[in-house]
């Protein structure tokens, strides 16, 4: 009834305010904002993972996992909640369940999102070891990126990541080499 569009009309309010505060980088309003706003309206699809966005920014990434996770956000912002909880689980060092989400934003094939998750999951596995795996993130970068400070990154990951996985090799064999002496 009209109790629930005054109350749509003030989460409305405050999700304006949340987002300017957020572009100023006034984080901690924006999420307090935000949280009001999924308050008085639970059911608007974006709110969630705009406050999970926040969260992530306020550098509290285990709310902003399950905020994110919570969250139903429209089609169009589902590869920026996976990006942002991908991000949250790369922060707290959880690669493997990073690599996850990044690959879900590349598979998005987003503009705005699928480069940057490629170099993080490149990054995360190379934190993992999986030095191949790595290279095939960067090169997706390289591809697909139309940032040119990223690819220039990503290019000095690629031969990080070779030199990453010449230095494991050696020393898998002095082991090898030690053990047999």
């Amino acid at each position: 009834g009209a109790k629930t569009t005054r109350n749509e009309k003030q989460a409305q309010d405050l999700i304006k305010q949340g987002v300017k505060e957020f572009r100023s980088s006034k984080f901690k309003e924006s999420m307090d904002n935000f949280f009001k706003a999924s308050d008085l309206a639970p059911n608007q699809e974006d709110v969630y993972e705009q406050y999970g966005v926040s969260l992530f920014r306020h550098d509290k990434f285990n709310q902003a996992i399950v905020v994110l996770d919570l969250s139903k956000p429209s089609t169009k912002r589902i590869p920026e909640k996976n990006f942002y909880i991908g991000m949250s689980y790369y922060k707290l060092k959880d690669y493997a369940n990073a690599v996850t989400y990044f690959d879900k934003v590349m598979q998005s094939k987003d503009k705005n999102f699928a480069s940057t998750a490629a170099f993080y999951k490149g990054s995360a596995l190379i934190e993992l070891k999986q030095f191949d795996e790595s290279q095939k993130a960067f090169q997706y970068v390289l591809d697909n990126s139309t940032n040119p400070e990223m690819d220039q990154r990503a290019e000095k990951f690629i031969e990080y990541s070779l030199d990453r996985k010449q230095l494991e090799k050696r020393r898998s064999n002095w082991f090898f080499i030690d053990g047999v002496l």
